[in-house]
């Protein structure tokens, strides 16, 4: 796969997670966006994953409606359990030291390892090793089970981390994902273009730029507020002194 091809897909899969983290849980047709999620990280890891995982865990809406995992809780309930995790991380990462809550940080670094360290894996000797080929791997490593349902994703976005710290590209553009701006808004949005991106759509841009700059009727309003609570004030100056006036006389 070329460098532009795998981007495409890279950025496909950043689309559906941030998808996830977004989305309204409560809609039954987020059931298929979840499954196309689940499946496209299955296939960035192993082609052929899929047929070979014992736990390949699907949709839990599709073809396996009834399976369960993590300690027999559907599906279903994992999705929703794992949403505010899934949030967590993005936020950690759209905003890399920044985050208010040094603690957050931590618990979503702890919850990335905890789902990758926990996935099995099976190591092959590479039987047609080229030694002429830069970069050939001496062995290929094979995942054959995956104990929680968020390990795919989990897994996705810790190479995504190692793929920047190995210096392959902007941050952006390994991990191109930002928490909108607006005060009250909460959703993630992908980066369209490097060192831009503020808000989640025109809505939130909109809203954010009439809130710092009000228009003439709102300025006159807030004129209007702040110059009759200037005025009780000093009434209330002047009726203080006037009391004190007759208290001497």
């Amino acid at each position: 796969m070329g460098r532009l091809a795998k981007s495409i897909v890279l950025r496909e899969i950043w689309e559906k997670i941030v998808g996830y983290a977004n989305a309204d849980l409560s809609n039954a047709d987020y059931a298929e966006n979840f499954d196309a999620l689940y499946r496209e990280c299955l296939r960035w890891i192993d082609p052929g994953a899929a047929g070979k995982l014992k736990a390949s865990i699907p949709s839990a809406f599709s073809i396996e409606a009834n399976a369960v995992f993590e300690g027999e809780q559907s599906v279903e309930v994992l999705v929703a359990k794992h949403q505010q995790d899934i949030r967590n991380v993005l936020r950690w990462l759209s905003r890399p030291g920044q985050v208010g809550d040094p603690d957050a940080a931590k618990d979503a670094l702890v919850f990335l390892r905890r789902n990758v360290e926990s996935i099995k894996w099976e190591f092959h000797v590479n039987d047609s090793f080229d030694p002429n080929r830069r970069g050939a791997a001496f062995y290929v490593a094979m995942p054959m089970e995956f104990p929680s349902i968020m390990s795919p994703f989990c897994l996705f976005i810790w190479r995504q981390i190692g793929r920047y710290r190995e210096g392959d590209g902007e941050l952006k553009e390994v991990i191109p994902v930002e928490l909108c701006e607006r005060p009250g808004c909460g959703r993630f949005f992908i980066v369209e273009r490097l060192r831009r991106g503020r808000f989640c759509g025109s809505n939130c841009r909109a809203m954010d730029w009439q809130a710092k700059h009000p228009s003439k009727d709102e300025m006159e309003d807030r004129g209007s507020g702040a110059t009759t609570k200037g005025r009780r004030k000093v009434l209330g100056v002047l009726k203080s002194e006037s009391r004190k006036h007759k208290r001497r006389n």
